[in-house]
């Protein structure tokens, strides 16, 4: 709390940002790609939700919000911002991207071997009294960003503020920003006339362009975009084979922030935890340095790509595989509406 009221006493000015200034870089794509359906909300249940398939619709976002009292214009964050701002929301540092024309990253994946002989890492094991995980068997590693527990309001002003360090914040239910914040989504007439339940409303925001690696959901869901673009590559559940699910270590490290907005990550936390939910395969890493035999597999999978502007509303069907990559538009911000 006491950085972040530092933070906020030198806060720099809001930034601006331009459009061709944060383009939507593409992630690497299966070896088929495709386009994804676009549909009217009259054909929704019978195009997508019974065909089990990927589709846009376009411009029809703002029909998930009720309209504020008196009319109101304040755009969706801003509402939010409003009756939640003091909320405790959690925010990542994504990784760099690793080569000229690519993405930060939500994803790093590195050899298990080189993550955990770093001297940071080897000092947080001994410290904790931690093992080294078995690296012969668990040859990979998901390092994820390192993260920081902000108010959601800070973390807009970050998002607004400090353009050197990117966060991205998400997956925050908003039943956790309170009852009125929850109280301000509706179902569409359009999605109510299918019989589909949306549950598990969640906020994710980010402050520049980053991906996110293949993963799966169990339950289908709706992603409504409100600011920023975004391109999801979506793979049908049989081509999980071509995606490299493996087990793996799922870690991340510490974190120190500093009242000037820079942080240092050190250390790992939580060393031994391990996953399979992730796909091995690196969408933001340069081909080149991609193993050969991902590379080939990839090659056969098939997918299709879909893009959503502010406005839009992607269907997702239950268990398809996606890869995301997120651009900031004028308002140098991605707000998006996820509900399951």
């Amino acid at each position: 709390a006491n950085v972040m009221a530092k933070m906020a006493g030198s806060a720099q000015a809001h930034r601006t940002c331009k459009v061709s200034a944060s383009p939507l870089r593409p992630l690497l794509p299966p070896g088929s790609n495709g386009r994804c359906q676009e549909v009217q909300p009259a054909k929704f249940e019978e195009e997508c939700l019974k065909a089990e398939r990927p589709c846009v619709l376009r411009q029809v976002g703002s029909a998930f919000l009720k309209q504020s009292k008196g009319g109101s214009k304040l755009r969706p964050l801003d509402q939010w911002m409003k009756t939640a701002g003091n909320a405790t929301v959690r925010v990542s540092f994504p990784y760099p991207a690793s080569h000229e024309n690519g993405l930060p990253t939500l994803n790093r994946i590195q050899r298990s071997a080189n993550f955990f002989s770093q001297e940071d890492v080897a000092e947080s094991l001994r410290t904790g009294g931690q093992p080294t995980p078995d690296i012969a068997s668990l040859p990979w590693a998901l390092v994820r960003p390192g993260s920081w527990h902000m108010r959601f309001q800070d973390a807009v002003s970050w998002a607004l503020s400090h353009e050197a360090q990117p966060i991205y914040m998400n997956q925050v239910m908003l039943p956790d920003l309170g009852a009125t914040a929850l109280s301000r989504l509706r179902s569409p007439e359009w999605v109510e006339r299918t019989g589909l339940q949306l549950t598990q409303p969640s906020l994710w925001l980010s402050s520049a362009s980053v991906a996110t690696g293949y993963h799966q959901d169990g339950p289908e869901n709706l992603l409504v975009q409100f600011t920023g673009t975004k391109e999801v590559m979506l793979l049908h559940p049989s081509e999980k084979a071509k995606l490299h699910y493996t087990e793996a270590p799922d870690v991340e490290p510490l974190v120190e922030l500093s009242s000037d907005g820079s942080i240092s990550v050190y250390g790992v936390r939580d060393p031994n935890r391990t996953s399979s939910g992730h796909s091995l395969l690196d969408v933001a890493a340069d081909p080149t340095a991609l193993p050969a035999e991902m590379l080939a597999s990839y090659g056969k999978a098939s997918g299709v790509s879909c893009k959503i502007d502010p406005g839009d509303v992607l269907y997702i069907p239950a268990q398809w595989h996606h890869a995301v990559s997120t651009a900031v538009d004028e308002s140098c911000t991605a707000l998006s509406l996820n509900l399951w």
